[in-house]
């Protein structure tokens, strides 16, 4: 190609397009499908805005809203339990405006009886006068009575003391309110407005740690407290109160001390003998008193004697602090220390004239020894209740030594515990002692400070006799040279027994526990003169007819028909290389029982008597170390627990607590570990019976913290296991006695023995300083009427108390009732905002759907007709 030829481009291929086009089929009407589906969706639309408005709900299913339908029924739940809650606290103000509108009428005649007696204190009314307000006062207090025990509502007493009630006053568990309302019976109104606990004598030094009085830990009680007593003065109780009282302004109680009571002997019928006769001496508090006794053979004869014995002491009570007084066949001669003082009785030491323990009996005589007086704790004021705690023995403090027991005690009621009870018992010898009985010396009984500081509140094997140079408090014991037959007679755990006629020397002593609870000591010593024989036999103590008097009323016989929580057929058998043992325990004896028989007479006495849990502790002995035995086998309330022993003793105490609860279900007794020891509780009260089998193949029941059943009766000594022999003990309760006021407790036809069985002492228990109960005030004398206006006050301030407490109640619920309608109301309008529907929103979504619903059927007929457009391609 030349300059300038023109160049020339090849034509550009020519596209051809092919048409797309859509087939034309009739099995499947595609439009048709799909307004179809369009269709059923807004019809489903509109079904549910229909659902919506019709219900006026947003959820009518839980399809609708799965997690708000749950968050919706729990606000449900809650408002209607609101709701009904609001009708509860309504019911409970009603019942309380009940309660208080009764109290309201009590009120009037409260003051009106007030009114009378101060008109009748009035030195112008003549004994007419009083006696015509006196019977007015007694129709005013029948209707207090009558108001008291016939205002209910809805079936249930209100103002008797029953009254105990829970209000659910919330939509959920546990959202109550307690309401209780006190007794106001005439027999309560009018009593001190304060707490009264009366402690028992125990006799025992309160040491740092044993007492502890509203969370305030009591110090020790010193002999420089007290300065009236001759012995034991670090364990009166002028030093325990004065320990109390030290600490008042922090523990708001204050403690007084009782009068000292002791209780004389019956004087066996016969001819007086020896030198109680002839006129024998006696130190009381110190200080020699002479006494002789006439011929006992008649009960004038008798009369006689005390009268004597009483003039002789009363000669000297401005030396000893102490009078006497006759208190009859039963009671013998009553020794009484006003001020509280101990009251010791030794001998005079002169021993031509010197009165032997068996003589004071024929005296009418305590034994020899120091007895303690009792005190009484005081609450400041009616809002200060009384809560006693202290330690078991362990190691942290006794509480025993005090005479109380652990607990919360309220206004308005008097207390008193029983002492526990505790009998052991064993099957073969064991254990040789020597014994002193050189002339002067006396015989103690080493266990007895040992065993009250781990036993609850006090008991003593009574066994582990041996020499001593002083006569220890309630044993008195001694031997003579001139071989005059001596009697123990020491009522410690109610354990008696006799000593035989000796010369003085030394006797080897063997010791034998028979299977009937006896223990039999006799000297073996060739040079010794005549027997020397201790029988001393552990007893329980089954309440009996005469034992005991409560404000003047006989207590009937303790059975153990009384009792169906106790075992009462112990005896275990079997495998063991050991004979067949036995064992008893007493229902008759046990707390259960006891406080079944006071109570049977609580409407004549007004005291009613609690069964308080029965409580052993044991005690912890060191292991040899050098083996480890296999099991222990033990026994209790007949049911058999193995346990297996380690070097390990917190491991022994942690296996030995899991294999008694895990029986707890058939024994009815729990173990707790204490960090010392182990402490068996048995909650309602009964006998713990508690059997260890003991042999060269087995574990001494120490190595698991319950040293003291595996000792028994029969081994005073630390870590004697007993040999081969198998011992057993049986724990017996205590009862707590309350009263509305002060009670008075005394002896019956038994005498001080059978008081001495019931675990109390005769005296005065508990109470206020001030007041007495509506039935008991008597304005027909002018000292009346003053006891009247201050009994009436506290009866109008009780009735005030318990008024003001309504009244909160009311103000209270009247309160909650408003509350719970504020949160119902919150709850109902957040449910409402989850659950109910919105009209507008509703409304719209209708129109919507049934615009929809028109036009899906239209564009559904014509999708059908579709396929009609085919048939002209077959013309």
């Amino acid at each position: 190609m030349g300059f300038g030829e023109s160049h020339r481009h090849p034509p550009a291929p020519q596209r051809r397009y092919r048409r797309n086009t859509m087939p034309q089929i009739i099995n499947t009407n595609m439009a048709s499908l799909n307004a179809q589906r369009n269709l059923d969706k807004s019809q489903t639309a509109n079904q549910t805005a229909l659902q919506r408005l019709s219900s006026g709900l947003r959820i009518n299913s839980a399809k609708d809203d799965a997690a708000g339908m749950a968050i919706s029924t729990r606000f449900t739940s809650q408002i209607k339990g609101l709701n009904v809650a609001v009708r509860n606290a309504g019911d409970g103000i009603a019942l309380a405006q009940t309660a208080e509108g009764a109290l309201g009428s009590m009120n009037n005649n409260l003051q009106r009886i007030r009114e009378l007696a101060v008109q009748s204190a009035n030195a112008t009314n003549s004994d007419v006068d009083r006696e015509a307000l006196q019977a007015e006062v007694d129709q005013l207090v029948a209707e207090v009575s009558r108001t008291a025990s016939e205002i209910d509502f809805n079936g249930r007493k209100l103002l008797d003391g029953s009254f105990k009630a829970t209000f659910q006053i919330g939509a959920n568990a546990g959202q109550t309110v307690d309401i209780s309302i006190a007794e106001l019976t005439a027999e309560k109104l009018g009593s001190s407005l304060k707490a009264g606990v009366s402690a028992q004598g125990t006799g025992l030094k309160l040491n740092n740690g044993d007492l502890i009085i509203n969370g305030q830990a009591i110090r020790s009680s010193v002999e420089s407290d007290d300065n009236l007593s001759f012995a034991g003065r670090s364990g009166s109780a002028i030093a325990k109160a004065a320990a109390i009282n030290s600490v008042s302004d922090k523990t708001g109680v204050t403690a007084t001390v009782d009068e000292n009571v002791v209780v004389g002997s019956k004087i066996p019928v016969g001819a007086t003998p020896g030198t109680a006769a002839a006129g024998g001496k006696f130190l009381l508090n110190g200080v020699e008193v002479t006494l002789q006794a006439t011929d006992n053979t008649t009960e004038v004869a008798r009369a006689g004697t005390r009268n004597a014995v009483v003039a002789s002491i009363n000669a000297k009570s401005g030396q000893t602090g102490v009078t006497a007084e006759d208190g009859g066949e039963a009671g013998g001669v009553i020794l009484k220390a006003a001020d509280g003082r101990n009251i010791t009785l030794s001998a005079s030491g002169t021993a031509a004239t010197d009165l032997e323990a068996a003589d004071l009996e024929k005296l009418g005589l305590a034994s020899f020894g120091t007895s303690s007086a009792g005190f009484t704790l005081t609450a400041a004021n009616a809002n200060t209740p009384i809560v006693i705690e202290g330690g078991n023995g362990t190691g942290t403090g006794n509480l025993a030594t005090s005479g109380l027991s652990a607990g919360k005690y309220g206004a308005q009621v008097a207390h008193a515990t029983s002492k526990s009870a505790i009998a052991y018992g064993a099957a073969a010898a064991i254990t040789a002692a020597d014994l002193g009985a050189a002339a002067g010396d006396s015989i103690s009984q080493e266990a007895l400070d040992k065993i009250n500081s781990f036993l609850v509140n006090f008991g003593a094997k009574a066994v582990g006799m041996q020499s001593a140079t002083t006569t220890p408090a309630a044993t008195g014991v001694q031997n003579t040279a001139d071989g005059i037959a001596n009697s123990i007679n020491d009522r410690i755990k109610d354990i008696t027994g006799t000593l035989g006629t000796t010369t003085g020397g030394t006797g080897l002593v063997s010791d034998m526990v028979t299977a009937l609870n006896t223990l039999i000591t006799t000297s073996t010593t060739a040079d010794t003169a005549g027997s020397q024989n201790a029988s001393l036999i552990a007893k329980d103590r089954a309440l009996q007819d005469g034992d005991l008097i409560i404000n003047g009323v006989s207590i009937r016989a303790s059975t153990a028909l009384d009792d169906t929580a106790s075992y009462t057929d112990f005896s275990v058998g079997g495998t063991v290389t050991a004979p067949t043992y036995g064992g008893t325990s007493n229902g008759a004896a046990s707390a259960i029982a006891i406080a079944a028989a006071i109570n049977d007479a609580y409407d004549s006495t007004g005291v009613k008597a609690e069964v308080n849990a029965t409580e052993f502790t044991g005690a912890a002995k060191a292991h040899n170390g050098t083996t480890v035995a296999s099991t222990l086998t033990l026994h209790i309330n007949n049911v058999q627990v193995q346990i297996s022993e380690t070097f390990d003793a917190e491991k022994n105490r942690s296996a030995a607590m899991a294999a008694i609860n895990a029986v707890a279900g058939q024994t009815g007794v729990t173990a707790e570990d204490n960090g010392v020891s182990l402490t068996l509780k048995a909650a309602d009260g009964r006998n713990i019976t508690m059997y260890a089998q003991q042999s060269a193949a087995t574990t001494a029941a120490g190595n698991f913290g319950l040293h003291g059943i595996s000792e028994g009766a029969v081994a005073p000594t630390e870590g004697v296991a007993g040999g081969a022999d198998s011992t057993y003990m049986t724990v017996y309760g205590t009862v707590s006695l309350s009263s509305s006021k002060a009670f008075d407790v005394s002896y019956g036809t038994s005498g001080s023995k059978g008081l001495a069985n019931t675990g109390l002492t005769a005296g005065v228990y508990g109470g206020g300083s001030d007041g007495q109960a509506l039935t008991e005030i008597d304005i027909s004398t002018f000292e009346g009427a003053q006891k009247a206006i201050v009994a009436i006050d506290n009866a109008i301030g009780q009735v005030a108390s318990q008024r003001a407490d309504l009244g909160a109640i009311q103000n209270r619920m009247e309160s909650t009732v408003s509350n719970l309608k504020v949160t119902s109301e919150n709850l109902s309008a957040a449910n409402s905002r989850i659950q109910d529907a919105d009209f507008a929103a509703e409304t719209a979504e209708l129109s919507r759907t049934q615009v929809l619903q028109q036009a899906g059927i239209s564009i559904l007929a014509q999708a059908n007709a579709s396929g009609q457009n085919v048939l002209s391609l077959l013309g």
